[in-house]
């Protein structure tokens, strides 16, 4: 993909054909590409996916998942958490996008039975979105090191642990704790 600046967030659009969706946060776009024949083709490109105009450091689209048929996604420097309608085959818009919160600076997200779990990297929380409901910390927070740079999460695949978020950390590297504390990434489950 010579025209992406900067793929970050993928998700599964057709396990069986090899189909996936991956968001290039500099341009705003979403691809869709098959995984067997290397073919891509942009499915997606919204306002809402975009990086904020002017932003020093142009980051739009992150996180995305495919639940239903819906891609959810995160737009880190807009501060928003979405979703738009999509063509199961195709990854394209079928419907108009819809913003489910603001003021959310998140970098992935898992979700479940349509409820969004976005990890708040920055403000070392994960933050549960029910549809209709106000933002609501269910991990960490500024002064935590629980989910310290939280920066990506999925849900476990078992019959076992399919009700634990598995939280990717950054660790406190660059933004440490209370200014001081430090710890390395790591992973951490979290009962849902």
């Amino acid at each position: 993909m010579p025209e992406a600046s900067y793929l970050n967030g993928m998700t599964t659009l057709n396990s069986r054909a090899g189909v996936v969706l991956t968001g290039d946060c500099t341009s705003g776009r979403v691809f869709r590409l098959d995984t067997i024949t290397g073919n891509y083709t942009v499915a997606l490109d919204n306002e809402l996916l975009q990086p904020p105009p002017n932003a020093t450091l142009p980051i739009g689209v992150n996180g995305i998942r495919v639940f239903r048929d819906y891609l959810y996604f995160t737009n880190t420097f807009k501060g928003l958490y979405a979703r738009v309608p999509i063509d199961l085959d195709t990854g394209e818009a079928k419907g108009p996008y819809e913003v489910l919160g603001t003021k959310l600076i998140s970098d992935d997200l898992a979700v479940r039975d349509g409820v969004g779990y976005l990890a708040g990297s920055i403000e070392n929380v994960i933050i549960e979105m029910k549809p209709g409901r106000e933002p609501k910390v269910i991990a960490g927070n500024l002064n935590s090191t629980v989910v310290a740079g939280a920066t990506a999460a999925a849900f476990g695949r078992t019959r076992k642990d399919s009700k634990v978020l598995y939280v990717v950390t950054s660790g406190t590297e660059g933004s440490p704790v209370n200014g001081t504390f430090v710890e390395p990434g790591k992973i951490v489950a979290i009962g849902i």
